[in-house]
C-alpha cells in the first residue's frame, strides 16, 4: 500500500452514484480510507442520511456540475447511468470518474454483444441464439425444440428481472411472449436471447480493472430466486455470501487469466468487472458479465477487503494506467454473509405502501446494515413498496459464524410485508440457470 500511497491524492472528496445496498456499501468501505475527504451518495437512501444529494442517478448533467463545484472523483454504482454514457460525458469534461465508458459497459447492456464478445475471445458459454420482436414465433419454435428447456432473456437492461429460467415449453411461450409480444421490458426487449440451461455451481467473481490490467476482488455466491429453494420469481438478488470455499486459487486464476483478462485487453476495460459464471462438469462457463460491482455482492465482499479501495480507484479514475500492485494479502480471513430484506410486492409488481422500520438499533450491534430502499420522515425510517430494503450482513470466524449473526440481526428487524430468504449461505451443491 506505500507505494499507492505515494501517488494518491488525498483528502479524497468522493461522489458515489446511486441508491442501493451496493453504494451503501462502497460508502462504508471508502470510510475507512486515511486519504478520505467528504463522501456524498447522490441521491441516496435513508440510511445514508447527512451524505445525501438530491440529484438522481440518471441526472448526468446535474452530476457533473456537482462533481465539478465539488472537486469530487465520481464512482458509478448501477448500470443505468452507464448505459447513458455517463463516463464518456465527465471525461469530455476533464472530471475524474471511476466506471467504464457506454462502449465499454455495453458487455453488460446488450447481452448479445456480450455473448459476441465472449466468442470473439472464445471464452466458454453456453450455446445462444438471439431474435428480434417481429420473430416471436420463431422463437418459440426454437425453444420448443429443445423442450422448452432453455434460458429466455431479454438483451437490454431489466433491473435482474429479465431472465427466465424455463423447464417446459409452456413456460418458454410465456417467457417470450412476455419479452416480444407484450414489450414488458420496453425497448430493453426488442431483441432476445435465448441459451441453453447450464447444470452445475454458481459464481460470481469480481475483479478491479484499468483498462490494460485486473486485480482479483472476490468471489461470492448470489442468490437471485426471491423464494427459498430456488423457487419463485428472478430478483436484483436476495443474498450472497462470501469467500466461497469451493472456488480454490487454481479455479480463479484460470478465470482470471482466460476470461477477465482477456476482456479487460479487449475492450479496455476500466471499473469493476463481474462475472457471472457456471462451474460445470466440462469446466467453468460464463453465463454474463457485469460493468460494476453486484448487489448484494459488494456487500459481502467489501468486509473482507484489506485493501485501501478508495486509493486505487482514485488512481484509476484520475488517469493512473499501469499495472497493479500485487497486495499479498488482499483479503482478510473473516467469512461474510448477506441477507436482503425485502418490501411487500417486491418481484411480484404489487403495490404496497411506506412502513415504518423497527428494530434497526437493536440489529446493529450483531451485522452490518447497509440501506437500499429505505427513506425518513420526521425522524422515523420507513420501508419503501417494492424494493430491496436493506442488506444485512453478518460478519464472522467463518461461514457458519457469518450466516448466524446475519439472520440474529434480521429476526429484530421489522416491518409490515417484509420478507427475506431463509437460507442464504446453505452451501448448495448442483443448480441450474
Amino acid at each position: 500500500m506505500e507505494e499507492l500511497k505515494e501517488i494518491a491524492r488525498g483528502p479524497i472528496d468522493v461522489l458515489i452514484v446511486g441508491s442501493g445496498s451496493r453504494e451503501h456499501a462502497l460508502l462504508w468501505k471508502f470510510a475507512q480510507s486515511e486519504m478520505v475527504g467528504e463522501i456524498h451518495m447522490a441521491p441516496g437512501n435513508g440510511g445514508t442520511i447527512g451524505h445525501n444529494v438530491g440529484i438522481q442517478a440518471d441526472d448526468i448533467r446535474g452530476l457533473s456540475e456537482f462533481a465539478r463545484d465539488t472537486g469530487c472523483i465520481t464512482v458509478v454504482g448501477p448500470d443505468r447511468p452507464l448505459e447513458l454514457g455517463i463516463v464518456d460525458y465527465f471525461m469530455e469534461r476533464g472530471l475524474p470518474i471511476f466506471g467504464p465508458t457506454r462502449n465499454q459497459a455495453m458487455i453488460e447492456w446488450s447481452k448479445i454483444h456480450s455473448k459476441e464478445t465472449m466468442r470473439e475471445l472464445g471464452i466458454p458459454t453456453a450455446q445462444w441464439t438471439w431474435f428480434t420482436d417481429k420473430d416471436p414465433r420463431r422463437a418459440m419454435q426454437h425453444a420448443s425444440l429443445r423442450g422448452g428447456n432453455v434460458v429466455v432473456k431479454a438483451d437490454g437492461l431489466a433491473d435482474g428481472k429479465g431472465v427466465y429460467v424455463c423447464s417446459s415449453v409452456e413456460e418458454s411461450n410465456a417467457a417470450i411472449n412476455a419479452v416480444l409480444v407484450e414489450k414488458k421490458f420496453g425497448r430493453a426487449g426488442e431483441r432476445m436471447l435465448i441459451e441453453e440451461k447450464l447444470v452445475g455451481r454458481e459464481l460470481s467473481v469480481f475483479a478491479l480493472c484499468n483498462g490494460i490490467d485486473a486485480v482479483y476482488l472476490g468471489s461470492a455466491v448470489d442468490y437471485k430466486r426471491l423464494l427459498d429453494g430456488d423457487r419463485g420469481p428472478n430478483t436484483g438478488g436476495m443474498g450472497s455470501y462470501s469467500p466461497v470455499g469451493w472456488a480454490g486459487d487454481e479455479l480463479i486464476s484460470w478465470i482470471m487469466q482466460r476470461m477477465v483478462i482477456p476482456t479487460v485487453r479487449h475492450t479496455r476495460f476500466s471499473g469493476f468487472l463481474y462475472l457471472g459464471l457456471m462451474i460445470t462438469e466440462n469446466g467453468p462457463m460464463l453465463i454474463e458479465y457485469n460493468a460494476r460491482f453486484g448487489d448484494p455482492e459488494a456487500q459481502a465482499i467489501m468486509p473482507r477487503l484489506n485493501i485501501d479501495l478508495l486509493a486505487e480507484v482514485d488512481a484509476i479514475a484520475r488517469g493512473e494506467i499501469r499495472a497493479f500492485h500485487r497486495y499479498g494479502n488482499i483479503f482478510n480471513n473473516l467469512g461474510s454473509c448477506c441477507v436482503v430484506l425485502t418490501s411487500e410486492g417486491y418481484a411480484r409488481e404489487l403495490g404496497g405502501a411506506q412502513r415504518r422500520i423497527h428494530g434497526i438499533e437493536e440489529a446493529q450491534g450483531d451485522a452490518l446494515i447497509f440501506h437500499a430502499g429505505t427513506t425518513r420522515s420526521d425522524g422515523e425510517l420507513f420501508a419503501e413498496p417494492g424494493k430491496r430494503v436493506m442488506s444485512i450482513v453478518g460478519v464472522g470466524s467463518d461461514a457458519s459464524d457469518a450466516r448466524a449473526r446475519a439472520y440474529a440481526a434480521a429476526e429484530k428487524i421489522s416491518f409490515e410485508g417484509m420478507h427475506y430468504r431463509k437460507e442464504i449461505g446453505v452451501q448448495r451443491t448442483r443448480v441450474k440457470a
